[in-house]
């Protein structure tokens, strides 16, 4: 095992396109990190791997219809070119200098990307989670159909063991590990938090009326719309955000907990159902049953899988995450890969 880590460093968003990456050797090494956390975006895999201005007819670049509504580009849920991008940057030269100086050794191994939890290889632990680019779709969510296959090709390029859990179909990437277990009083709870697997279309108020404005059929001088390539995929991405997410955050958080009489804001359904604040909050999906009462889905009411409000983790995870939060570490890393605030 290597010495005791103190300096954890933190990364994301290397580059869109397979450029030189000098950031590597010269300020993350010189800086001497302990640990390594990414926090999404390692590889833009969703993107193209040269610029769309300078290389127009590279594949990705200028298809007329998106494939996932708010793709800024062709290759969303593409797995060859997923797996191109990853290895482009794990074979970077800068990259390539950083696990050397991480996992002193792996490259001789011949590994493609050393265990990055594996003292006995990487005495400088590497780990880390995805964003929306490296899941497979550039402000992406649930609805990715081959989200289990990109996933893999992320894990690969972090070098998570082929057995673990995390790899497993029906969850996210989401995982705890303990920075300097067994040190008492030096102990870190790394909690890499999964925001694609489970999410929802952005909360619906974040760009309700920009998107209610450019889908009304205004001028274009008042949306910005005028059927450029960039304009289509905009569209694309409003008509599929007021009809899905929208629809039940304005039902529920900002229609009927709004309205609900003050009997009933003290009980647990209202709690769980309304309060983001309450620790069970969303453990269970109630659904409005009247104004004045809420009832959980049951039998093959499609309502029991699917959350009530604009979702992010997923109900199994935030059981997951407020389990992850115990335990005796001093210093708990709650690591987002999304923008939070």
């Amino acid at each position: 095992p290597g010495e005791p880590v103190s300096k954890v460093g933190f990364g994301s968003c290397s580059a869109y396109t397979t450029v030189e990456q000098p950031i590597w050797t010269d300020a993350v090494i010189p800086y001497g990190p302990d640990a390594w956390v990414w926090l999404g975006d390692m590889a833009y895999m969703d993107s193209p791997a040269r610029s769309c201005d300078d290389y127009p007819a590279q594949r990705g670049c200028g298809c007329d219809v998106p494939n996932y509504p708010g793709s800024s580009g062709c290759l969303s849920g593409d797995l060859a070119q997923s797996e191109e991008k990853m290895r482009n940057q794990v074979g970077n030269p800068g990259y390539q200098a950083f696990l050397d100086y991480m996992c002193p050794g792996a490259a001789s191994q011949g590994l493609y990307a050393p265990p990055g939890l594996n003292p006995a290889v990487c005495p400088k632990p590497i780990l880390g989670t995805y964003d929306d680019h490296d899941s497979g779709w550039n402000n992406g969510n649930k609805r990715l159909l081959n989200k289990a296959t990109i996933k893999q090709v992320f894990l690969d390029g972090i070098g998570v063991p082929q057995d673990s859990v995390r790899r497993a179909a029906g969850r996210g990437i989401e995982w705890k590990t303990t920075l300097n277990a067994g040190l008492e009083g030096k102990e870190i709870d790394v909690i890499l938090l999964d925001e694609r697997n489970m999410r929802d279309p952005i909360e619906c108020r974040v760009r309700f009326d920009y998107c209610q404005q450019l889908t009304s059929g205004g001028s274009a001088s008042a949306t910005g719309v005028n059927d450029t390539y960039r304009d289509r995929f905009r569209r694309f991405f409003c008509e599929d955000h007021l009809t899905s997410c929208c629809a039940k955050d304005e039902e529920m958080y900002f229609g009927w907990c709004q309205q609900a009489p003050p009997s009933i804001r003290g009980s647990t359904a209202f709690l769980e159902a309304c309060d983001p604040t309450y620790p069970d909050y969303g453990v269970r999906n109630w659904v409005p049953d009247g104004p004045a009462n809420l009832v959980t889905p049951s039998g093959t009411d499609p309502r029991l899988l699917d959350s009530p409000f604009c979702e992010v983790l997923g109900r199994d995870q935030r059981q997951w995450l407020k389990e992850a939060l115990q335990g005796p570490a001093k210093l708990k890393l709650v690591v987002s890969g999304s923008v939070v605030v």
